[in-house]
């Protein structure tokens, strides 16, 4: 079901985002200053970096925590089964996303509202 509401998002998002290019003008599209890209590309790096450390922190506790056996099912300390386990980091892989878009959004509007 996870695979199948992610492809649903996307087809959401191929189609807005036709829609989008098919009503704006040209001359609008192509308006966008220099100084709206490059915010954009500083944004996108450091959403980037926030992406690869959270992504990182996550490898990490789940790596942790299969060490200290806190995850195998039949276990004294199992806190969750495996499934269980693999649903709640898939759900935290997606908020890791999520919060990367945003920071990248946040960080643009801060970047073009400086003027740098």
């Amino acid at each position: 079901m996870f695979a199948g509401a992610t492809a649903v998002v996307v087809v959401i998002e191929l189609v807005l985002t036709l829609i989008a290019h098919l009503t704006t003008a040209k001359a609008e599209r192509e308006a966008r200053d220099e100084r709206e890209t490059l915010a954009g590309l500083k944004a996108s790096h450091v959403s980037l970096m926030a992406l690869i450390a959270l992504i990182i922190t996550l490898s990490g506790v789940a790596y942790f925590a299969g060490l200290g056996d806190v995850v195998a099912p039949g276990a004294g300390r199992a806190v969750t089964t495996n499934a269980n386990a693999m649903v709640v980091i898939a759900n935290i892989l997606l908020l890791a996303i999520i919060a990367s878009e945003m920071i990248r959004f946040v960080f643009t509007v801060v970047l073009l509202k400086r003027g740098r």
